[in-house]
């Protein structure tokens, strides 16, 4: 599936009038010929059992005075665990970014955001929509294969899910992986990032010693390490800086040998 933001079907559950003509004025604009309007939390969830939707964009707002779209997103992610689900807040607070959080959502955007940034959050979203949830396989993760060498058990390359196949990646090639947004990416040295659902921690066990933990959003590539900056507890990669977390210090330093 390789499909364009033109080709989309999206499913936009809002109650604000001007918020919906924004948003339909705005997928004209993108050449998106089927979406669906709705204002209530039945209409949307009809909408989407009928329809199908490859993308959702779902306001955060109550709407019949008891259901909003996250509620729709809960029940959405029992059953389909791969759908984007794009969040429109009047406002973008700490408390809305706790209620999202577990729903893996593909984008939070709030009425101060430009077109340009919600054309870019579609964009992101069909990525992940090619790269959408794997079911688990006896000798893989969700998302993604390894290949390793008979003869000596060790890492050679990732496969991550691009459309209807798997892309083969070295691990050489593979800088780091960083959590954003619901779902993890595999950073190469050619500057690419690649989508997954596996998260960091799945990740941290399977790829473990190639790959060690220094941030709860950064697992890093010890090839790839060019200095380690102690003082400021950061890691440079290339022209890219990488966090080290406090609570991953210890065991990050313990794990290299610094020789001083």
């Amino acid at each position: 599936m390789h499909k364009k933001v033109n080709d989309l079907r999206v499913l936009v559950l809002a109650h604000e009038p001007s918020l919906l003509q924004y948003l339909q004025e705005s997928l004209d604009r993108y050449g998106i010929q089927e979406y669906y309007l709705t204002t209530t939390y039945q209409q949307a969830s009809s909408c989407y059992n009928t329809h199908f939707p490859d993308i959702c964009m779902f306001s955060v707002e109550l709407m019949d005075g008891t259901k909003s779209g996250i509620d729709l997103a809960k029940s959405i992610r029992e059953r389909h665990s791969s759908v984007p689900i794009i969040f429109l807040s009047s406002a973008a607070t700490q408390r809305t970014y706790r209620l999202i959080q577990s729903l893996h959502p593909s984008n939070l955007i709030t009425k101060e955001d430009s077109e340009l940034q919600l054309f870019n959050a579609l964009n992101t979203a069909v990525t992940q929509l090619e790269n959408s949830v794997l079911r688990k396989m006896s000798n893989h993760t969700d998302g993604f294969l390894l290949e390793k060498s008979s003869a000596t058990d060790t890492l050679n390359r990732i496969f991550l899910k691009i459309g209807d196949s798997f892309k083969g990646i070295s691990c050489q090639n593979i800088d780091y992986f960083f959590a954003e947004g619901g779902f993890t990416y595999a950073r190469t040295k050619s500057n690419r990032r690649y989508p997954t659902t596996v998260q960091l921690k799945t990740l941290e066990e399977q790829l473990n010693p190639t790959f060690m933990r220094c941030h709860r959003k950064y697992l890093v590539n010890v090839d790839s390490i060019e200095s380690i900056l102690t003082k400021d507890n950061k890691i440079q990669i290339g022209e890219e800086i990488v966090p080290i977390g406090h609570h991953y210090q210890k065991s990050f330093f313990n794990s290299l040998m610094m020789l001083k």
